[in-house]
């Protein structure tokens, strides 16, 4: 039976602090919602309207029931799982990394360390804009994720700059430069 060896555990500095911590805002899914309400509207609208139009004695079947509730079951069932996805990811930056879980049912948790950031993009798409919300691109020197997006921000630019002088600090603190090779 193999047990961890407390020596190879990676052991993060104990002055380490959370600066932020925030999850993406449901209205990045918004579009996708109306989409899928009117569809869960209109589908089933439609569905009657064919069924029973020219008939003189309509005879609803199963298979005219099992056909409506799906209707009306699958757009409502895509809606609340994008409402859980938004709900169950979360990011937290600290004073070391940036660290993102995300999964409703399986969990996952990605961290990178600060130092590694080479590069950190915001973008303001219009719609979001309008709503205060941003997404932040971050390129990094991390194998596992090179690249990393923070989608649906509140204040995106001022969480880039503390991210951006935290980097520039933990990089000074750890005597660490980017240096990239071509």
């Amino acid at each position: 039976m193999n047990t961890p060896n407390p020596s190879n555990i990676s052991h993060h500095s104990a002055s380490e602090q959370t600066l932020w911590n925030g999850s993406p805002s449901w209205f990045l899914h918004l579009g996708k919602i109306i989409i899928w309400a009117v569809i869960g509207i209109i589908l089933p609208a439609l569905i009657i309207y064919l069924w029973t139009s020219g008939q003189q004695k309509v005879t609803l079947d199963i298979f005219f029931w099992v056909v409506l509730v799906a209707s009306i079951f699958i757009p409502i069932t895509i809606i609340f799982i994008k409402i859980l996805d938004t709900r169950f990811t979360d990011y937290t930056l600290t004073t070391e990394r940036l660290i993102i879980k995300t999964g409703v049912l399986t969990r996952t948790t990605d961290e990178i360390e600060l130092y590694r950031i080479k590069d950190i993009r915001l973008i303001e798409p219009f719609l979001q804009r309008l709503v205060g919300l941003s997404v932040i691109e971050i390129t990094s020197s991390d194998r596992t994720n090179p690249t990393i997006s923070l989608a649906g921000i509140k204040n995106g630019d001022l969480l880039r700059n503390t991210m951006r002088n935290q980097v520039e600090r933990i990089r000074t603190n750890k005597n660490v430069r980017e240096v990239d090779f071509e």
